[in-house]
C-alpha cells in the first residue's frame, strides 16, 4: 500500500509548525510512517492492503451461520467461494454484502453453512490509501513525533524535575505543537471511528 513518502510527511510537520527541514532523516520519517501504519490499522482491527494477485484463503466455521463476516479483511474481487470443496454460485448460493458498499467485508448464505470456507480473489479495501487515511497516518506519525520528544522543538529544549517541567520552547513553538497535538489527535479518532463503522 502507497503510504505517504518521507517528504510528503515532512512537509506536513513543517507546515504545522512543529519541525524544521532536515529536523529528521528519511529514514527516521520512513520509519515514524510505518509505526503510525502499524497503529492506525490495529486500531481499525482490519487489514486494508489489496492483494496484488489472487489468492486463496480459507476459514473454518464451527457452526452453523446464515451471515458471516470476512476475518480482517474485505472481498475486492471474487473468482470462487467454496464450502468443503463445493464451489457455491453468487447471487444464488450466497450474497456479498453489503449491497452498496465499494467493498464487501460479508457474505449472506441461502440457508446455513459451516466447515471449511474458502476463498479465491483479492482481498483488502483500497489498492491505494484515499487522501483522508494519508493525513491521518501523518497525523498519527506526528503525534509519536511529538510524544517522544517530549515538549522539546528542534534541539534539547526542555527538563523535567520530579512532578515539574521547564519547557525552553518559544512561546510560538509550544503554541504550534498544542494545536498541531489537538488537530491531528480530532483527525486520527475521527478516520478510525469511519473505518471502524463501515465493518457489518
Amino acid at each position: 500500500m502507497a503510504v505517504p513518502t518521507a517528504s510528503e510527511f515532512e512537509a506536513f510537520i513543517v507546515d504545522a509548525g512543529v519541525a524544521s527541514d532536515g529536523d529528521f532523516t528519511d529514514d527516521q520519517l520512513n520509519a515514524m510512517i510505518a509505526a503510525a501504519e502499524a497503529e492506525f490499522l490495529r486500531s481499525c482491527g482490519w487489514a486494508w492492503m489489496e492483494s496484488t494477485a489472487v489468492t486463496d484463503r480459507a476459514y473454518i466455521i464451527t457452526k452453523p451461520i446464515s451471515y458471516w463476516v470476512v476475518p480482517q479483511a474485505a472481498i475486492l474481487t471474487l473468482t470462487t467461494l467454496k464450502c468443503d470443496d463445493v464451489t457455491l454460485v453468487l447471487d444464488q448460493d450466497f450474497f456479498l454484502r453489503p449491497d452498496n458498499g465499494t467493498f464487501k467485508t460479508a457474505v449472506e448464505f441461502n440457508g446455513f453453512a459451516y466447515g471449511q470456507i474458502k476463498i479465491t480473489g483479492t482481498m483488502g479495501a483500497f489498492a491505494t490509501y484515499p487522501t483522508s487515511v494519508k493525513n491521518a497516518l501523518m497525523a498519527q506519525a506526528g503525534l509519536d513525533m511529538l510524544a517522544k520528544r517530549d515538549g522539546a522543538y528542534g534541539d534539547v529544549s526542555s527538563i523535567k524535575q520530579g512532578p515539574v517541567s521547564f519547557n525552553f520552547a518559544s512561546p510560538d513553538a509550544q503554541e504550534s505543537m498544542i494545536g498541531a497535538a489537538s488537530s491531528w489527535s480530532s483527525l486520527v479518532r475521527r478516520e478510525v471511528a469511519y473505518w471502524l463503522s463501515q465493518r457489518p
